[in-house]
């Protein structure tokens, strides 16, 4: 499987070198990390290596999401939905686990529906938006998907975040995914009249952006045989040691 993952690694950089899209790479004393595939509309894909310190990595990622606002002032509502997906390769360093993986963001919302202020008839326009953001892991040659995260109807910020504490050694392969919608439709007014009607539409908008993504790998050294074996050998000592106290 090493082989295999370190192939797909290789023929993934080559095939990325040819496209428009470079590889981005990130390289620690414990792990490495490069992008091999992977869709997006609003630019590259990008890692930035933020620190790597007393166990704790964290990467900056720009996943090529795209912000946008949708409005709607008349009678079709206005709807605009992104998705973005990138699968990443990865090794451990021989004498190292990582124990954790962690994928936050922020999601960055607007909402607004105009009302009528004088007397009418009106039905309610709409205005509403939602993010989500998932991590899969594959390593062995078996994948796992990690609860991911789902925020609706984003007024402000919102954090997001996807955990996948599980231990990894040697080769992997990391999917992030994420995805935005929104979708407004505006406000119907009817004011009536002895022999006319007047109809109006009032603006209602939505927007969504997601930011600030950022990926925390917690990694730990694996103990050496020698030191299972010196751990067996005390816990030895200390039972004997006990059971002659109580003789």
């Amino acid at each position: 499987m090493k082989k295999l993952l370190t192939t797909l690694l290789i023929g993934g950089l080559l095939t990325a070198g040819s496209a428009a899209r470079a590889a981005t790479t990130i390289d620690t004393s414990t792990f490495n990390l490069a992008w091999l595939t992977g869709v997006s509309t609003a630019g590259n894909f990008s890692m930035n290596l933020l620190s790597d310190a007393n166990g704790t990595t964290q990467i900056g990622l720009s996943m090529g999401l795209q912000s946008y606002t949708v409005e709607s002032d008349g009678p079709s509502g206005s709807a605009n939905n992104d998705t973005a997906y990138h699968q990443l390769a990865g090794s451990v360093r021989q004498g190292y686990r990582i124990t954790s993986m962690t994928l936050s963001a922020v999601a960055n919302g607007t909402l607004y529906r105009e009302m009528p202020t004088w007397p009418c008839y009106y039905e309610p326009g709409e205005a509403t938006n939602n993010a989500s953001m998932d991590m899969a892991l594959t390593q062995g040659g078996q994948r796992t998907e990690f609860g991911g995260t789902r925020v609706h109807d984003v007024i402000g910020q919102q954090a997001m975040t996807a955990n996948a504490s599980v231990p990894v050694n040697g080769d992997f392969l990391l999917d992030l995914s994420t995805r935005s919608d929104a979708w407004a439709f505006g406000t119907q007014t009817i004011t009536f009249s002895d022999d006319w009607q007047s109809i109006y539409w009032l603006d209602s908008t939505a927007s969504i952006g997601v930011t600030d993504y950022l990926l925390t790998v917690q990694v730990a050294p694996v103990p050496e045989p020698s030191t299972y074996a010196m751990l067996l050998a005390g816990l030895g000592v200390a039972g004997w040691a006990a059971r002659r106290r109580k003789v």
